[in-house]
């Protein structure tokens, strides 16, 4: 099932593993075929490689695999039945891409100019529950060229030129600034509380930065907005909505839009960042008793469930 957040209504694929989504949002890509109750069983399944048009229904098979995704805007990779390499198409003709590379998800993150920023953590400032205090950022230009390099517990690419980051955790607290890559100048926020260990959830956009206060902490508070245009703090009253955990762990992720996705390792619901509130609350997901996620088109109008094998808590 997809679920439009738009329209508010849902697109039934059929039965099989769960969708994912085109760069454009437009098409959704999933294994069709029965799927057995137990964990696991959707990560092993075998069946037609599909994806269809969300808007218009037009559908395209790719033959037999056990998994399909999005390369890129024009092509597909199936992963065959009898787990080779993986097999590339051009979506739009449903025949073999004439380039069959599939490039891997990067260790960097890339800024909206293009260029590349790399984490290495500091060796020696590994908090007691994991993670680091300290990590150094390289900026770097996609050749390599090294732009700036920093220390902080976390940073993250806002808009053209800009990095928000947080800097290395004194006493719990880390100070958040915005970074301008293309004078050097630190813009300073304010000050933030951490928490004990790793995973903090810390988001910005070129509207506004996002994070959870003392997140997995005795002393953790609400999820805490920045609105960089009135440099005013918002803290949301984030209760958990039914069925998706407790308290124990409030974390969302600011995106681009002015949209606030909430919710623990992938994001259940949706809220207005300039209302506060929800948008969208998926149901919960069918069968309860097998581990899924989430998942989103990347602009958020489109979502569906998808298998994915256990894990242990965020804290």
């Amino acid at each position: 099932m997809v679920y439009d957040t738009r329209t508010g209504k849902a697109i039934e694929l059929g039965e099989g593993a769960g969708a994912n989504f085109s760069v454009d949002s437009r098409w959704a890509a999933w294994i069709a075929g029965s799927v057995s109750d137990g964990p696991g069983a959707a990560l092993d399944l075998l069946g037609e490689a599909n994806i269809q048009d969300l808007e218009t229904g037009e559908r395209h098979s790719f033959g037999q695999g056990r998994s399909i995704v999005f390369v890129d805007a024009q092509r597909v990779a199936v992963f065959p039945p009898e787990r080779g390499q993986w097999k590339v198409y051009d979506f739009a003709t449903g025949k073999p891409s004439a380039d069959q590379t599939t490039p891997g998800h990067p260790f960097y993150r890339i800024t909206p100019e293009g260029n590349q920023l790399w984490g290495t953590p500091v060796a020696g400032s590994q908090f007691p529950r994991g993670g680091n205090s300290r990590t150094t950022f390289d900026l770097r230009e996609p050749n390599g060229a090294l732009i700036l390099e920093f220390q902080a517990v976390a940073a993250v690419p806002a808009a053209p030129n800009e990095i928000v980051l947080a800097t290395a955790v004194q006493d719990g607290l880390t100070n958040i600034y915005i970074l301008h890559t293309d004078t050097g100048v630190a813009e300073p926020v304010t000050k933030a509380r951490y928490g004990d260990g790793p995973n903090w959830p810390f988001s910005a956009t070129a509207t506004g930065i996002l994070w959870t206060e003392g997140f997995c902490s005795d002393h953790q508070g609400h999820m805490t907005l920045f609105d960089r245009a009135t440099k005013t703090l918002t803290e949301i009253d984030d209760g958990i909505p039914p069925g998706y955990g407790s308290e124990e762990a409030r974390s969302g992720a600011l995106k681009p839009g002015g949209v606030i996705a909430q919710g623990f390792f992938q994001f259940p619901s949706l809220i207005d960042a300039t209302t506060l509130l929800y948008i969208a609350v998926l149901p919960p997901a069918v069968p309860p008793n097998v581990p899924t996620l989430p998942v989103w088109s990347p602009d958020y109008r489109y979502a569906s469930y998808t298998s994915g094998p256990g894990r242990g808590g965020l804290c």
